[in-house]
């Protein structure tokens, strides 16, 4: 019986015998190779997708800027209407001409023919320069950040707004949310509005990495004057044209080809940006080329995604323009 049990233990061990060395680090290995290629993919996966917010991020700043300056163009010149209670046509409020950007008060508008010209059109520009809004007249000055430089003209875009439209709206005070004094004999309810728009140098920090690029930023007529706030980031360039319409012909110019006499005549301005991605895109080659607003090529060697993007805004109020 002793030996039969001792037997029967024996065939119990032999069929409970476990992996041999050899077996076990092929399972090992094979665990190991499984783990690195689900590493491997996930981190492949999760790269292509922060690729794909970058170049997302590109394609909305430039969405997001165009339709900034769209509307600012568009509502460039607008003069409200208000109702005439004796009757039941509407005819345009007094026109008031406009002061030096900053200096607007309801007792003392001063002439148009004083006023400088970037206040006394619906739109005005300047090439490869900012607008100097200290002044008497109009005068474009270099751009104060030379490292790293700006690459950028300006687009000034003024205009009359009623109170009834709302802060909300965005319709009665300049782009940075400042509410200017209310135009004389108009019972507070006309505003003068002038917003100046171009780039300005703009430092991020984004995951322990420090980026140096431009945003689009703008000084408003209501705001402390020259003081730009950054309202976009990721945009390295801005070019403005504007097409001025003559009796027989119209014809795009930069600013600094059209002159005093057809700021006036501008029905249309055409806007160009080249957008970037904050940080690299694995999807974009090492190196390329592309044209940019001014039609120059120009070659990266690094992983950034930019584009170029040009759209053109009518001047829907030219005609009515009053300052």
């Amino acid at each position: 019986m002793v030996y039969r049990k001792r037997m029967s233990q024996r065939q119990q061990a032999a069929t409970q015998s476990g992996y041999t060395l050899v077996e076990l680090m092929v399972s090992l290995a094979v665990g190991v190779m499984v783990m690195g290629a689900a590493g491997a993919a996930y981190l492949s996966i999760s790269e292509s997708q922060r690729s794909l917010t970058e170049k997302s991020y590109a394609a909305e700043s430039a969405r997001f800027a165009m339709e900034t300056l769209g509307r600012e163009i568009q509502n460039a010149g607008f003069y409200p209407m208000n109702e005439v209670t004796s009757t039941t046509q509407v005819s345009p409020l007094t026109p008031q001409s406009a002061l030096p950007i900053g200096n607007f008060t309801t007792g003392s508008e001063s002439n148009t023919e004083t006023s400088p010209e970037h206040l006394r059109s619906p739109v005005f520009g300047c090439s490869s320069k900012k607008i100097d809004a200290t002044k008497t007249t109009s005068v474009c000055i270099a751009h104060t950040s030379t490292s790293p430089a700006v690459d950028a003209d300006t687009l000034v875009a003024s205009y009359y707004t009623d109170d009834n439209f709302g802060k909300d709206r965005g319709n009665n005070t300049d782009c940075a949310r400042a509410t200017p004094a209310a135009v004389a004999g108009s019972n507070g309810k006309l505003f003068f509005i002038s917003n100046s728009y171009t780039l300005t140098p703009v430092t991020l920090k984004l995951e322990g990495n420090t980026i140096k690029t431009f945003g689009l930023a703008c000084a408003g007529s209501a705001s402390p004057v020259n003081n730009y706030v950054p309202l976009i980031t990721g945009i390295e360039q801005l070019r403005l044209s504007y097409l001025v319409q003559s009796e027989t012909t119209a014809q795009f110019k930069s600013a600094d080809s059209v002159l005093a006499t057809e700021w006036n005549k501008v029905i249309a301005v055409k806007v160009c940006l080249v957008t970037r991605s904050l940080q690299n895109v694995r999807l974009q080659p090492s190196s390329y080329s592309f044209k940019d607003c001014s039609d120059a090529t120009r070659t990266f060697m690094t992983g950034i995604e930019r584009k170029r993007y040009t759209q053109i805004f009518a001047v829907k109020n030219a005609t009515l323009a009053t300052p």
